[in-house]
């Protein structure tokens, strides 16, 4: 919002000036009374003390959320801030916000972006005002922030879980119609006098006033509603990220320097994240025979590729605890069965969002 009113006024404000001095000096009174409602807004969200304020830590990680009520009146916004606090060397992701929470409705969010704390720590801060939809007890759901050492591979980093998850809250919303129906009344008007004829043009530049502050009030709700849905994702499917992670893994030359157990276990890793990409099963945090007993159980695989999986794996746990004998050639076979394997069973029909994770669409049986 600051941003739109920083910008966008001055070369508005400068185009119809070429064009028009007096439809400026009707327009600047609207502009200036919209800017000011603005800061308003600004300084009654910045000034807004939190009646609750809760402190989750996990790892690293430090996540303090904060509301402004806990009981509000129906009429009232909530204002909600969450605040995630990391140590140096790790990164955060922030949750993201539908356009509604249950019986609330997102009105806007600013996002204070990142700054480094104490000791070297790495704060941010997003704040949102919330419209409570209905009277009543409601709970306003949890938030997932995950965080991953920076620089570190994605299977690599996601091995641990390294989720923290808050505590839904409930909040009250009463109504006030309910609280104060029997003391409201409606009076007749008294006192109404007719309005001067002389006066007529400040009826005509209120008229106007309202209707360029109307369009105003579009405009700037238009621009948050794309702001919230213009977003694209960026989805890629399962078998184009394994092979960029192959791509990458054969870069590094493991093989060449002899480095047969890192080889190892990368790709294990990579063929474990496609599995669970393209069909759906927690591969990466399961022991083997826990992967082989889920395979098996999920039935999405013929024998023979359920077989060739089985042999991979345990190959590859016999060369992660050093208790077989491995060289170039064996390495290199199981690059080629995971090539195979990826090659056999690729498919478009399943799309993963590159930044969440998320798979977009349900897979068919192979």
């Amino acid at each position: 919002m600051k941003s739109f009113g920083k910008q966008f006024v001055p070369v508005w404000c400068e185009g119809i000036s070429r064009r028009n001095g007096l439809i400026v000096f009707m327009i600047l009174p609207v502009l200036s009374l919209v800017l000011m409602g603005c800061s308003d807004k600004k300084r009654e969200s910045d000034g807004a003390g939190f009646e609750v304020e809760t402190e989750y830590q996990r790892g690293p990680l430090r996540v303090i959320q904060r509301l402004s009520k806990s009981e509000i009146v129906l009429s009232d916004v909530l204002i909600l801030e969450l605040e995630a606090d990391i140590e140096s060397g790790y990164e955060v992701e922030m949750p993201s916000l539908e356009s509604d929470l249950g019986k609330f409705h997102v009105l806007d969010w600013e996002d204070g972006g990142n700054h480094f704390g104490e000791k070297g720590r790495m704060v941010h801060t997003i704040q949102y005002r919330l419209e409570p939809l209905e009277p009543g007890q409601w709970w306003l759901d949890a938030f997932a922030f995950t965080y991953r050492a920076e620089g570190k591979a994605e299977e690599e980093s996601t091995i641990v879980d390294r989720t923290l998850t808050t505590e839904p809250v409930k909040i009250t919303v009463t109504s006030l119609i309910a609280e104060q129906g029997g003391e409201l009344t409606i009076s007749d008007i008294e006192g109404v006098v007719s309005v001067p004829r002389r006066y007529s043009w400040v009826w005509i530049m209120v008229g106007l006033c309202g209707l360029f502050a109307g369009v105003g009030l579009i405009i700037w709700r238009w621009s948050r509603w794309r702001m919230a849905t213009g977003a694209k994702r960026e989805l890629r499917s399962a078998h184009e990220i394994a092979y960029e992670r192959l791509r990458v893994l054969l870069a590094e030359q493991l093989i060449e320097s002899g480095h047969f157990k890192e080889f190892t276990e990368r790709i294990s890793g990579i063929l474990r994240h496609y599995i669970e990409d393209r069909f759906g099963l927690r591969a990466p945090e399961r022991t083997t025979e826990e992967f082989l007993v889920e395979v098996k159980a999920a039935k999405v695989f013929e024998d023979r590729t359920r077989d060739d999986l089985a042999r991979f794996m345990e190959h590859c746990d016999l060369v992660k605890f050093a208790r077989y004998p491995s060289g170039t050639e064996q390495m290199n076979e199981s690059l080629e069965l995971v090539r195979t394997f990826i090659d056999r069973s690729k498919s478009e029909l399943c799309k993963i969002d590159v930044k969440t994770g998320q798979r977009i669409m349900e897979t068919e049986a192979v």
